[in-house]
């Protein structure tokens, strides 16, 4: 675990997502957390995905991010 595993992952993410087409729809915030809502399209099909993150601080550090999409038939997955 750690910083090769993250990397790892984050790359896999990067091929997924045509980042050139991500908008940030809303940022909110209540207290320590943090709501972002967002969409982007998969990478080379014509779907689009609705991403809600959810970011958990202490003080200035992050202690926790959730994140939920949804693609456009509605279907939601939890990650």
């Amino acid at each position: 675990m750690g910083l090769t595993d993250f990397q790892r992952f984050y790359g896999k993410v990067r091929e997924y997502y045509d980042f050139d087409t991500w908008r940030l729809i809303d940022v909110v915030a209540d207290g320590d957390i943090v709501f972002s809502t967002s969409q982007v399209r998969v990478a080379g099909r014509d779907t689009m995905m609705h991403i809600a993150e959810r970011f958990l601080f202490s003080g200035t550090t992050l202690v926790e991010v959730r994140v939920f999409i949804c693609d456009a038939t509605g279907h939601q997955r939890n990650g």
